[in-house]
């Protein structure tokens, strides 16, 4: 098949929404398929002044290179930055995937000869205060939703009134893995993300991590984001700043905190998972999945960060538990793997071809 692949900006930096469809895209071109990736600089909602929009569209056609630079793209799969997209930027194909809701007011627009829109759906995206713009982007295109967690797939059958489809959420099995051995890992050793997006919970990561550092001196802890280091992380904090080899990060702690307040379905709790971290994260629907309490993790309310310190205690007082945790998580998400997931999606294309 020819597909089409559209994300809503231009990846210059780690995105984990993004991540996600490039990995589909490797895929799909190991599986025979011609793919196209697209970067629209303008799309509905978002626009910005029309200076603004060329001299950005100029310089990353003409200056910047390749993009994404820190993701490694197959070299089978095709990139271009576009300044909007419409028949004449978009070639003619049998697919067009995408995601982001704003992206499908404007896929509405083109022919039917560019191909038939799948539209993936990654989190329930309210956050920009748009949400009966959001609600109206499931049926607009006229596309066939594909959502990546069961809490998408009854909440997008409850607003259209149409089951989407579903597919599994993946681990990078060559990339993320046990190195060091679950059993002889430093106890009192801990791993988080750090994020400036609110949903993300960070803020209440880093309490929780205070109140655990008064109580255990030796605690030592790494945390890894995209942003310069926090002129107010304390200095006990190790930070690594768009840090190229996460999995050792992961392989060093014995435990990883996911303090989310709303996800999609996050996928560094269950890459730690893998690497043999025993994972404590919030009882969120976007964890829900993979996230069976005092099975596979240990679950925290949201945006308590006194519980979340309480349930990271419990695997620093009994080793025991902490060794069940982490071999349950990774043996459950060594289920899943990219490649399911693609030929899952493989198998939806080919129904409407």
């Amino acid at each position: 098949m020819k597909i089409n692949m559209l994300v809503p900006f231009i990846p210059n930096k780690p995105n984990g929404g993004l991540r996600v469809m490039f990995e589909y895209a490797n895929k799909l071109a190991e599986l025979g398929h011609d793919v196209q990736l697209y970067y629209p600089v303008v799309v509905s909602y978002f626009d910005k002044t029309a200076l603004k929009a060329i001299t950005k569209f100029i310089y990353y056609k003409t200056i910047y290179g390749n993009v994404p630079k820190w993701f490694p793209l197959d070299p089978k799969v095709k990139t271009e930055v576009i300044y909007k997209i419409n028949d004449s930027s978009i070639r003619n194909a049998d697919v067009i995937f995408s995601t982001w809701w704003s992206l499908c007011y404007d896929i509405k627009e083109l022919s039917k000869e560019k191909g038939k829109h799948f539209n993936l759906i990654q989190d329930i995206e309210t956050w920009g205060g748009l949400e009966q713009e959001l609600i109206k982007s499931y049926t607009i295109s006229k596309a066939e939703n594909v959502v990546i967690a069961q809490y998408l797939y009854e909440y997008i059958g409850k607003v259209t009134g149409k089951s989407p489809h579903k597919v599994s959420f993946a681990i990078d099995h060559s990339r993320f893995k046990v190195v060091t051995p679950i059993e002889s890992r430093i106890m009192a050793s801990i791993c988080m993300l750090y994020s400036l997006e609110p949903r993300k919970g960070t803020t209440y990561g880093l309490q929780a991590l205070k109140l655990l550092k008064a109580r255990n001196a030796d605690l030592t802890v790494s945390v890894f984001g995209v942003e310069a280091r926090p002129t107010d992380l304390p200095e006990w904090i190790d930070y690594y700043e768009n840090f190229k080899d996460i999995p050792s990060l992961y392989n060093k702690a014995s435990i990883f905190i996911g303090p989310s307040n709303q996800e999609g379905c996050a996928l560094p709790p269950m890459e730690a998972m893998y690497s043999g971290c025993a994972v404590v994260c919030t009882a969120i629907d976007g964890h829900r999945d993979y996230a069976f309490d005092q099975d596979t993790v240990l679950l925290a309310a949201p945006q308590n960060p006194e519980d979340l310190a309480a349930k990271v205690q419990s695997f620093l007082n009994d080793d025991v538990l902490r060794q069940r945790i982490a071999k349950r998580g990774n043996a459950f998400v060594n289920n899943f793997s990219w490649m399911k997931t693609t030929s899952e999606l493989e198998a939806i294309f080919q129904k409407f071809k």
